[in-house]
């Protein structure tokens, strides 16, 4: 006969072993099959006394000196965790917000054409110096051994160890010092005339791709908001054919005007998506930078009046200063016509023993006449004053250039002032035109061609003041350009 206690299901624990005096607490019991079948019902109560009964008396026998330790609570499998929730991904980045003032800041930082500009200053004014290390004599530092045999037989040869300095002067191209300085120099002004012929032009394009991006900007907003409008016009010839005071072709009509309006929607928002492209390329940005400006009406600014009396345009500067550099360069090659006069000093250490102790110094002179060098001295003078001569014809080419860039941009200022100006006008009587259209179309007096007529015709005034805007501020900023302002 065999007896099995069997654990009821209860939640999920692990065994864990006594410790001292722990008891571990008994776990439900239920009575199997064979129990059943070989003890009678009455029977079980009394055995089950019994079992308890021993247990507390082996309990009792444990001695009871030492604190009892807290009994080890059973440790419960922790249930497995669900699976993390998909974090969502990071929102795009708002497009940064720039005025005028932030963009050609950006741009003066971003640029190579001014990393390009300053370097070739860097490069001029390092001429500079160099040419003027022409004053200095050429010294030189020696240290030598000579060993000098005699014959092919008998004793050794002689010994020789030197330390000297030496230094050398040419007269003739000291005389020519002066003018190798000044032609770096000039060199160097148009270097730096040029560099600001470049930040002048980033600046220029920088205002002109802003004014273009507000103008386009603008636009689409006006063609979203007529899209509204003509939509609100179907439901209106919709409602009067409902009721039937409109005629179907009205609606029809109004279909096209909604499509009309969404052609427009598309052209304007392409025209805003190009413009904003053109401006991150001005500042130097990627053409896909998100960027956007503040919604300010652009102001001309100060504009010069008549002819400009400042200094001259960087780029005319430029071109004078590279003439210049280009007759003092036929200066200096015609000194191969003359003798090379030079003269020399050394002084110094020599013996046949090392250390060498013997003091010797020598002072000398010497002239050279050139012969045949002459035949490549003419073609250098005629090459360097063939130059100046084209530099010089440039002059005149670009000073006439900018005298018509000037012209133009008057014209052009005069001609958006004189849009701007209609502009007050024009709205005021389209926006009454429309007022009074839409009032008679929903009386039902007017007709849906009137109503379509007078949406595109202030469509058109709203379009034409902005564009007179934009290009006022434009053509303001042409011509301070062109006065050799900045614009």
């Amino acid at each position: 006969m065999t007896t099995r206690l069997v654990r009821t299901s209860g939640p999920t624990t692990r065994p864990v072993r006594p410790t001292n005096n722990q008891q571990l607490p008994l776990p439900p019991l239920c009575v199997s099959a064979s129990l059943r079948e070989n003890f009678p019902i009455p029977f079980l109560p009394l055995l089950l006394s019994a079992c308890f009964a021993l247990l507390s008396a082996s309990a009792a026998a444990q001695p009871s000196s030492e604190t009892p330790t807290p009994p080890v609570e059973a440790e419960t499998i922790p249930p497995v965790a669900p699976p993390p929730a998909e974090i969502p991904p990071p929102a795009a980045a708002e497009p940064a917000v720039w005025d005028l003032d932030a963009c050609l800041r950006r741009a003066f930082e971003l640029r190579p054409e001014l990393r390009d500009a300053d370097a070739g200053v860097a490069v001029v004014q390092a001429g500079v110096d160099q040419a003027e290390a022409g004053y200095y004599p050429a010294a030189t530092a020696s240290a030598g051994y000579q060993r000098v045999q005699r014959g092919t037989s008998g004793p050794g040869g002689d010994n020789s160890f030197s330390l000297g300095l030496t230094a050398t002067w040419s007269a003739t191209d000291l005389a020519w010092v002066p003018t190798e300085v000044h032609t770096a120099e000039a060199l160097t002004d148009a270097a730096v005339a040029s560099s600001q012929v470049t930040r002048r032009a980033i600046r220029l394009q920088v205002v002109v791709a802003y004014h273009t991006l507000w103008g386009a900007r603008r636009v689409a907003a006006l063609t979203h908001e007529t899209l509204e409008a003509v939509r609100i016009h179907r439901e209106y010839a919709l409602a009067r054919q409902e009721i039937g005071t409109g005629a179907a072709a009205d609606v029809a009509r109004a279909d096209v005007e909604i499509a009309d309006a969404a052609l427009l929607v598309a052209s304007a928002d392409a025209a805003v998506q190009t413009a904003r492209a053109s401006l991150a390329r001005a500042i130097g940005l990627p053409a896909d930078a998100a960027i956007e400006i503040p919604d300010v009406e652009p102001e001309p600014g100060a504009v010069p009046e008549g002819l400009p009396d400042g200094p001259e345009r960087p780029e005319v500067v430029a071109l004078r200063r590279q003439a210049e550099s280009a007759r003092t360069q036929a200066d200096a090659a015609s000194a191969g016509y003359w003798p090379d006069l030079s003269f020399s000093a050394s002084a110094g250490l020599q013996d046949n023993d090392f250390f060498p102790t013997q003091e010797v110094w020598s002072i000398g002179a010497a002239v050279q006449f050139p012969i045949f060098s002459w035949s490549m001295v003419a073609p250098a003078v005629d090459a360097a004053e063939a130059r100046a001569e084209q530099y010089e014809a440039r002059v005149e080419t670009t000073r006439d250039d900018i005298e018509l860039e000037l012209e133009s941009a008057r014209f052009a200022l005069d001609e958006a002032r004189a849009r701007l100006d209609a502009c007050g006008p024009l709205l005021a009587s389209a926006a009454e035109n429309l007022r009074v259209a839409e009032g008679l179309y929903q009386e039902g007096s007017g007709s849906m061609i009137e109503l379509v007529d007078a949406r595109a015709a202030i469509l058109r005034a709203q379009i034409t003041r902005i564009q007179a805007v934009r290009d006022l501020a434009v053509a303001a900023a042409r011509l301070r350009y062109a006065a050799g302002e900045e614009p």
